[in-house]
């Protein structure tokens, strides 16, 4: 074990067999202190250092949000690194400076001394104790003692995907003193309180917006507790999902443009439907399974791959239309239409009688055409109906 100890005049590192002095007190004087003081019969490193049980001990917490390290939204983890500084009274480690060569302080690991059982609550892989047993604890001749741990945070946060990729999650750090009353320790935020540190910087893929904490007592025990607030950054998302779905359901609609008797027709509009079949595949391994809201993004993606299968079943059909015998010939409501369609195609509007026989010339494949382009402009139109509705929902989360 080593032991520090620090003078107004210099410091060093040493064992405590090592009798080398430095401008301060002798080195084996400060081991010897350290021994006396906890080392002693009176004194457990399990028992809260008071002498008189009734008197809570004041203290004081506060906590350094240093950065994010990631946000697994399928998995509802986040990843954090944060400093906390902890400061009490224990009144069994109290000395006399001038009794005892002017030592005013020293070091000692965090094990050997009695601290808070600090604990982070919604740890993800269970309740996260605190400290690390290199970690050291400054204590003070007047019993303050003061412990500043650095941890890597691993916590649950549960993820909210409807506006998903223009998503903004809230994720909690709960902190509890645990197997601690508050009529043993009255823990108070200090001054800086929970707060984000000066030289934090954001992470690639999550932007923080603000954050806040709260303390609150549960089961006569505090109960911390930081609230960060991480903005996603789209820009990957909306290049790798939305405007592949967006191309695909613009491309979808031509399939109607292509002459009706083309068997290419049935071809292409497979392809794109396998397209959004992909692209649904895709989403969903981006997505978690559990979330407290559906995303907008993947029912709007559902609806283009229904429609997609709706253009492939109707492209199929004028297909089927376009070769019909033309021994058979339309029946007068379809001439009728196909005329009406062709007269609008070149602007210039018929308007035929009830009583008017249809043309002898109507044939399947005008009649085919005509279909097709009534169904170009009506998918057409719901596909800009739709895509502005849902890009605007997504959109107006941020607005």
């Amino acid at each position: 074990m080593e032991f520090f100890y620090v003078t107004d005049a210099s410091w060093t590192t040493v064992t405590p067999t090592t009798t080398t002095t430095t401008a301060g007190p002798p080195v084996s004087r400060v081991a010897q202190l350290m021994d006396e003081l906890i080392n002693s019969s009176f004194y457990s490193n399990e028992n809260v250092p008071m002498k008189d049980l009734n008197i809570p001990s004041p203290a004081r917490i506060s906590f350094e949000l240093s950065s994010i390290i990631d946000l697994n939204e399928k998995k509802g983890k986040l990843i954090s690194v944060g400093k906390f500084t902890l400061e009490w009274l224990d009144e069994l480690l109290v000395w006399e400076p001038a009794k005892k060569f002017n030592i005013t302080y020293f070091y000692t690991p965090q094990d050997d001394v009695w601290k808070p059982s600090l604990a982070l609550v919604n740890a993800y892989t269970g309740i996260q104790k605190m400290g690390a047993s290199f970690v050291n604890i400054h204590v003070t001749y007047n019993g303050t003692v003061s412990w500043t741990p650095k941890e890597v945070l691993q916590s649950n946060c549960k993820v909210d995907l409807t506006y998903y990729p223009n998503d903004e999650q809230v994720c909690m750090l709960q902190f509890r003193l645990w197997a601690m009353e508050n009529s043993n320790i009255n823990f108070t935020v200090a001054s800086k309180g929970f707060h984000t540190s000066s030289e934090y910087k954001d992470n690639s893929r999550w932007t923080l917006m603000y954050s806040s904490y709260s303390q609150e007592i549960l089961s006569d025990r505090n109960v911390f507790t930081m609230s960060v607030r991480l903005k996603r950054n789209a820009g990957f998302h909306l290049y790798y999902l939305m405007f592949p779905m967006i191309s695909l359901a613009s491309l979808n609609v031509f399939a109607f443009v292509l002459p009706p008797e083309s068997e290419e027709k049935g071809r292409m509009s497979i392809l794109i439907f396998c397209g959004f079949l992909l692209q649904n595949v895709i989403q969903n391994k981006e997505m978690p399974k559990h979330s407290t809201g559906l995303s907008l993004l993947a029912i709007y993606n559902l609806i283009l791959l229904f429609n997609s299968f709706a253009i492939c079943f109707l492209s199929l059909m004028v297909l089927r239309i376009a070769h019909f015998s033309p021994r058979i010939s339309p029946s007068r409501f379809l001439s009728s239409f196909a005329r009406r369609i062709s007269n609008m195609r070149t602007v210039m509007i018929c308007y035929l009688s009830h009583d008017q026989s249809p043309s002898p010339k109507t044939s399947w494949k005008q009649v085919a055409s005509a279909i097709e382009f009534v169904l170009f402009w009506l998918f057409s139109v719901y596909y800009i109906i739709i895509t502005i509705y849902f890009q605007a929902r997504i959109a107006g989360n941020s607005w």
